[in-house]
C-alpha cells in the first residue's frame, strides 16, 4: 500500500481532538490509532508524516515459517500483523469498513438494551438476550468479510455442567468488552467499573443483568478500602455463582497499552486478590446443599483493535486497527496459579496460560494472512 501526505479528504476537519469528521460522517477514535493525513500546515501533519516516513522505512522482522514466529514476543507479532493488514487494506476499503462495524456494533447494542429495557425479566433471561446480540454482532462482521476465528477445548457439555466463572483478558482492545459472550457461547453476568452505570440508556440493560459494579475511587483512596472493596465483589461473585449464574470478570481490571498480558504490577495484584478472594468466598460458606462447585474458564481474545500502542522509538504507533481478524480461544483455567512467574509463557499460571494461548492465536492468524 502506498502512502500519499497531505493529500487525504479535503473536506477532513478537525472538532476535537477525539474525533474526527469525514464527509459528515463521525468516527470516534484516538488520533494516534489511525493512519490519517492531516491539511497541509496543521501541526499534527508534520508530525505524522514524520513518524509514517520512520515507521515505513523502519525494518519489521519477518519470519516465514512457524518456528521463526513462534521465538517473538507477543507486541513483536503485533507489529507483523499490524503492518500486513495496513499494507493491505485500502484507505476507501478502510473507511467501508469502519461505517459497517460501527453501525453494525450500534445496531445491535441498542437492540440488546431494547430487548431487556423495562421488561420483567430475570438476569438469566437477559444474559441470553444479551449474548444472541452479540452473536449477530459477530456474524454481521463476518458478512461485511471480517475473518473470524474462535477455538475451544470446552464443549457444550463441560459449560452447562457447573457454572462459570469466565475471565477475559483486555489486552488493549475494546470489541471484547460487546462480544464475549457471543464468542465463548456462554451467558454470564458481568463484573463492571461502576462509571458505566452512569451512562444514560446503556445503563437499563446493565442493571437488568444485575452487573456488579466496581467503585476504583475506593480501590484507590486507601489499601483498607481497597480490601473492603474486593471482599465485597468476591462476596457477590461467589453468590451469584452460587445460584448457577455465569460470571464474567475481566481479570486485569483495565485495558493494556502494550499489547501484554497482565504487564505491570497493578494488574497483576488486582487478578490476584480478587480471584483469591472469591476463592475463599466460596470456601467460608462451606456450600453443602449439593450446588456443584463452579469452573474457570480463560477466555482470551484478539480483537479488530487490540493492536499495542508500542513506544515510538520501536515501530509507528499509528497503523490500522481495523479489518484485521477476530480471534478467540477458550480454555480451561481450573488449577492454575494466580502467582506469576519468571518464565512469563508458563502454562501453570494464569497469565502465562493466556499469554501463550494469544502467542499460539497471533501466529496462527499470522499464517493465515500471508
Amino acid at each position: 500500500m502506498s502512502f500519499h501526505y497531505n493529500t487525504f479528504l479535503p473536506t477532513t476537519k478537525i472538532y476535537h481532538p477525539h474525533i474526527l469528521i469525514l464527509d459528515s460522517l463521525i468516527i470516534i477514535a484516538k488520533l494516534p490509532s489511525l493512519i490519517l493525513n492531516m491539511p497541509k500546515g496543521n501541526t499534527l501533519s508534520s508530525r505524522l508524516e514524520k513518524s509514517l516516513k520512520r515507521a515505513i522505512t523502519a525494518p519489521l522482522p519477518r519470519p516465514q515459517t512457524r518456528e521463526g514466529l513462534q521465538k517473538l514476543s507477543i507486541p513483536e507479532l503485533y507489529v507483523i500483523l499490524e503492518d500486513m493488514v495496513s499494507r493491505d487494506t485500502s484507505m476507501a476499503k478502510l473507511i467501508k469498513d469502519t461505517v459497517v462495524s460501527q453501525y453494525s456494533f450500534l445496531y445491535e447494542l441498542i437492540g440488546a438494551v431494547m430487548d431487556v429495557r423495562g421488561k420483567h425479566i430475570d438476569q438469566f433471561t437477559a444474559h441470553h438476550l444479551t449474548m444472541a446480540r452479540e452473536k449477530k454482532f459477530l456474524e454481521r462482521l463476518e458478512r461485511a468479510g471480517v475473518p473470524l476465528h474462535t477455538y475451544t477445548e470446552v464443549s457444550e457439555e463441560d459449560i452447562s455442567e457447573k457454572p462459570s466463572l469466565l475471565l477475559v483478558t483486555h489486552q488493549g482492545g475494546g470489541w471484547e468488552n460487546y462480544m464475549s459472550q457471543g464468542l465463548s457461547g456462554i451467558p454470564a453476568g458481568f463484573v463492571v467499573k461502576s462509571d458505566i452505570m452512569k451512562i444514560p440508556f446503556l445503563s437499563d440493560a446493565f442493571r437488568a443483568k444485575k452487573v456488579i459494579p466496581v467503585d476504583r475511587h475506593k480501590i484507590i483512596r486507601s489499601p483498607e478500602m481497597r480490601q473492603l472493596e474486593i471482599e465485597r465483589i468476591a462476596s457477590e461473585v461467589a453468590e451469584r455463582l452460587r445460584n448457577r449464574e455465569n460470571m464474567l470478570i475481566f481479570f486485569e481490571g483495565t485495558r493494556s497499552s502494550d499489547g501484554e498480558i497482565a504487564a505491570t504490577p497493578k494488574r497483576r495484584a488486582w487478578a490476584k486478590d480478587l480471584l483469591t478472594a472469591i476463592d475463599t468466598a466460596w470456601e467460608k460458606n462451606s456450600w453443602h446443599d449439593g450446588t456443584p462447585s463452579f469452573q474457570r474458564l480463560l477466555l482470551v481474545v484478539h480483537t479488530m483493535i487490540a493492536m499495542p500502542d508500542v513506544p515510538e522509538k520501536d515501530v509507528f504507533l499509528s497503523r490500522f486497527r481495523l479489518n484485521t481478524p477476530i480471534a478467540s480461544t477458550l480454555v480451561r483455567a481450573d488449577g492454575l496459579s494466580v502467582e506469576d512467574s519468571d518464565d512469563r509463557y508458563d502454562p501453570n499460571t494464569l497469565f502465562g496460560k493466556a499469554r501463550t494461548v494469544l502467542k499460539k492465536m497471533l501466529v496462527e492468524i499470522i499464517l493465515k494472512q500471508a
